[in-house]
């Protein structure tokens, strides 16, 4: 929440991409274990330091979304870094698609809404996290409650002081590729016209709690959830929710020989790709791809080859490059169908105007069966009604036996 305060003169503390994801993938038939967004695409190695990243996915009673966000220093940094996470993204989950917008931050106009909690994960290792699952069932379930799930990830710079800056540690790291993760879970009620609010928000702790079921590790320490008073709107959205190991200590594997020294509300959990199941269900509240059967087989990207017919479909993804039908393959058939007012025949305008211009030597005959009034749209030479066709037909009997 921004506070109402004139900042047009005020340069902003940092700027955040924020990629808006439109439409999910269709993983049917998809190996799950081989896809994960936790990752580090935009890291710029040992020289530079740990980029963190984060997701968050808001949850109403009418309303979701799934946005990633980057923090950078400038405008120009923020769209580019934003374009290329929704590129990887893409990479990684044929089918997803989403908009790109940079966000300028102004720290000191922020001010606090709602609590804070936070999923606190058990030490490694513990088995497979459903954690897509697990949102999408609060979401499903929510009311009166305004719920944004902030997920906020880092490459791990825990160091282990017996094998620091050996080998080991360097075949330790490429082999176990840990991250350090911080679940953060917002809440703003809305209990104005709720007659018994202390079942509201029983059902509300209920389903916070439903985050930590079947997480454990090996010690049977489980996960839990616990509110963070202190934590500040401010903190999260300039990403200052880890310890930094910038000094260089040895923190011990999972940050062992610091967790007192760091405190609680700055020990992050530790995980990598595998922990974590990131597979797009069915029923996941957004608009999912659709698998196409040869999609864009035959036809051409050159305008000289044909006429216009539309725009180029990736991995079930509308794209901003067009395609043209070659007039080599007018010789084959095409069937067009769809639901009324889906656009058909503003589509064969479309084709008709395009035959005019750019191969008025091929003839077209239109049948039109059903619809009147549309012969101003194909500009025909010849226009015929049904009552200038002769059409040769003939009845005959049946001889009898």
């Amino acid at each position: 929440m921004v506070k109402s305060q004139n900042i047009a003169n005020v340069e902003p503390d940092c700027w955040h991409s924020v990629v808006n994801i439109t439409q999910v993938p269709n993983m049917e038939g998809t190996d799950e274990s081989k896809v994960s967004w936790l990752c580090d695409p935009l890291g710029g190695g040992e020289e530079k330091e740990n980029i963190v990243y984060c997701t968050k996915f808001t949850l109403d009673k009418g309303y979701f979304s799934w946005k990633f966000y980057l923090k950078e220093e400038t405008r120009k940094e923020a769209y580019e870094s934003g374009f290329c996470f929704l590129n990887y993204l893409q990479e990684l989950y044929p089918g997803l698609d989403g908009t790109v917008k940079v966000k300028p931050i102004y720290l000191q106009q922020i001010r606090n809404n709602g609590k804070f909690y936070e999923l606190i994960l058990p030490e490694p290792a513990f088995p497979k996290i459903n954690l897509i699952k697990k949102i999408i069932n609060i979401f499903y379930n929510i009311e009166n409650y305004r719920v944004k799930i902030y997920a906020f990830w880092q490459r791990s710079d825990d160091i282990v002081g017996g094998i620091s800056d050996t080998t080991l540690e360097r075949d330790y790291r490429r082999e176990q590729d840990t991250f350090k993760i911080k679940i953060l879970i917002n809440s703003v009620p809305n209990l104005k016209n709720s007659e018994n609010k202390d079942v509201v928000e029983a059902k509300f702790k209920g389903l916070l709690r439903s985050l930590t079921s079947g997480i454990s590790n090996i010690k049977f320490e489980g996960a839990k959830i616990k509110e963070r008073p202190f934590l500040t709107l401010e903190s999260v959205l300039n990403f200052l929710v880890f310890f930094k190991n910038r000094d260089k200590l040895n923190t011990g594997r999972y940050y062992r020989n610091i967790k007192e020294e760091i405190g609680e509300d700055k020990l992050p959990g530790f995980v990598n790709a595998e922990v974590i199941n990131f597979t797009i269900l069915k029923g996941f509240p957004l608009p999912q791809a659709k698998k196409l059967f040869r999609e864009n087989i035959g036809f051409s990207s050159s305008e000289k080859d044909g006429i216009l017919l539309g725009n180029w479909i990736h991995n079930g993804v509308k794209k901003n490059k067009p395609i043209y039908l070659k007039f080599d393959d007018l010789l084959h058939h095409v069937f067009v169908s769809g639901l009324s007012g889906a656009g058909k025949s503003s589509y064969f305008y479309h084709v008709k105007k395009e035959f005019t211009e750019k191969a008025p030597h091929i003839g077209m005959l239109i049948i039109n069966l059903k619809k009147k009034g549309e012969k101003q749209y194909y500009n025909a030479d010849i226009n015929l009604e049904y009552k200038d066709l002769e059409v040769p037909y003939a009845f005959y009997k049946k001889e009898e036996d």
